[in-house]
């Protein structure tokens, strides 16, 4: 008796199930320097907690510095710390100018999605310019008070493109 076309098809389907996952592609990881102090995005003291600061630091290739951009749907991305783990966060789901913003466990909420907002620049200059939105707030990543010291604190803030909201990364360019 030979089997029917449906009873090979569930078969190869259960067998497929049976087949490991081949392990996942090494994602790029991005680096995002401040346009007005010419600093790095960084999860502070390279620590794996959450609610750890997150700011500017002079520039050190170091993994606390390093961010994968994950597609969260709809054009929005989370930004996941490559030494932690952990998501680039709004702290309390706040809505207001100069809420803290932190590292915190991924949980795929509102105020752990960003939009990466295309920055319009001068002829002759990088096309990689850009600002990043909260899905939540939808208020933009800057470093408060237009600091350029080392530790100077992330926030969010009304979207204007100020220099301390415009953010460049050397892995990242616009289509063109």
């Amino acid at each position: 008796m030979r089997p029917s076309k449906r009873a090979l098809a569930v078969l190869a389907a259960a067998a497929l199930l049976l087949i490991p996952a081949l392990p996942a592609r090494a994602a790029t990881s991005f680096t995002f320097g401040n346009l007005h102090s010419a600093k790095c995005l960084e999860v502070a003291y390279s620590s794996l907690a959450d609610l750890a600061a997150v700011g500017q630091y002079t520039c050190h290739a170091g993994n606390n510095q390093k961010w994968n951009i994950v597609a969260a749907g709809g054009g929005w991305q989370t930004l996941v710390n490559v030494h932690s783990g952990k998501c680039l966060d709004v702290l309390g789901w706040s809505t207001a100018d100069f809420a803290t913003v932190t590292q915190f466990t991924c949980h795929g909420g509102a105020n752990q999605k960003w939009e990466l907002v295309q920055v319009t620049v001068g002829p002759g200059q990088p096309n990689n310019r850009m600002m990043l939105r909260n899905q939540h707030s939808l208020k933009c990543l800057e470093i408060l008070n237009y600091s350029t010291a080392d530790f100077g604190e992330a926030v969010q803030y009304s979207c204007y493109e100020g220099a301390n909201q415009v953010w460049a990364s050397p892995q990242w360019f616009w289509p063109t």
